[in-house]
């Protein structure tokens, strides 16, 4: 791993947006809100020595079998590509980049290419969603985020072989080889960069989010290991269910969502990855403040913070400035 993640360690969140097929409908008070999309959450095992019992979005920590130089040659094989440049822009984006993504890995796989394997290897593995694609599939000019989808596999044995991913990475390029397919790596948009504040003492990471957008609703299975159930909620849905402590958001999803109730649309909400999936990303440090009853994390940019109220088991998302809606 790169020298200069010394204390934090790199991981790849997926955020994957589906398509309702009817419209969803949730109310702010007076305020009507109509999604047609859900976001996919996995809540984490309550033994999970990272976030137990959140609600999550799938992901976790790069592997150096990401890296590995092998996936160039399946990319050359099943994927048309050929040289760097057949990946598209994700592999020359000048905008603002995260030190993650500009970190040396004496790798030839390009790192922006690497994190997108990551993140989709690992939604594999937590949710069984496998998001690949074929030659066939791939545009001659991939230079724009693509829908994503779950391609058939033919006769492969998904269950086993999330069993093997799960305990050896490596064997994800011997999926792809089996099946004749790529890591759907156009189809992820960058969309943040967050540190896990410097207070854990145990497990800090340093994760690249992307988010992807599907046109019907996958079917999602827990791997009732680390995960132990999934479910498909709408950004404001996620949020009431927090507020009202009925489930655990870590803060960079508390974040999230409050940006995602901009997009009501899902086309909106594609079109708007689309237009920036190339303009870079910026890196976001929650800074925790420790009281004598709970924990605020001020966020960046919004004017907000996450109170946690350890002796009640109390979780609220205070708004002192409100950037979108109020709760």
């Amino acid at each position: 791993m790169a020298g200069t993640m010394k204390y934090w360690k790199e991981a790849a969140t997926l955020i994957i947006a589906a398509r309702s097929k009817t419209p969803i409908f949730s109310y702010i008070g007076n305020k009507k809100f109509t999604f047609n999309y859900q976001i996919l959450m996995l809540q984490r095992n309550a033994k999970a020595g990272f976030f137990p019992s959140a609600q999550v979005f799938p992901g976790g920590q790069i592997d150096k079998a990401d890296f590995s130089p092998a996936w160039l040659d399946i990319f050359k094989k099943y994927g048309n590509v050929h040289k760097k440049e057949d990946f598209g822009r994700m592999v020359s984006i000048e905008g603002i980049r995260p030190s993650i993504l500009a970190s040396n890995h004496q790798s030839p796989v390009p790192i922006d290419v690497a994190f997108r394997i990551c993140a989709i290897r690992e939604t594999f593995e937590e949710c069984g969603i496998l998001l690949l694609k074929k030659a066939s599939d791939i545009l001659p000019n991939p230079d724009t985020v693509t829908l994503s989808s779950c391609k058939a596999t033919g006769n492969a044995d998904l269950a086993l072989w999330r069993e093997r991913v799960r305990n050896d990475a490596n064997s994800f390029m011997s999926l792809c080889t089996e099946v004749g397919g790529v890591p759907d790596v156009w189809s992820l948009a960058e969309w943040s960069n967050w540190l896990t504040p410097s207070d854990f003492t145990t497990r800090r990471f340093d994760t690249i989010f992307y988010i992807t957008c599907m046109d019907e609703l996958p079917e999602a299975l827990e791997d009732t290991s680390e995960i132990v159930q999934t479910k498909w909620v709408t950004p404001l849905e996620s949020l009431q269910l927090f507020s009202n402590a009925k489930t655990y958001l870590p803060p960079p999803q508390v974040y999230e969502f409050r940006r995602l109730l901009r997009f009501e649309c899902f086309d909106q909400l594609y079109q708007f990855s689309k237009s920036r999936a190339y303009d870079g990303t910026e890196r976001y440090l929650p800074v925790r403040c420790n009281l004598e009853d709970g924990v605020v994390s001020l966020l960046p940019g919004m004017y907000k913070g996450l109170f946690v109220n350890m002796k009640e088991n109390l979780f609220k998302l205070t708004i002192l400035r409100p950037p979108f809606y109020a709760f």
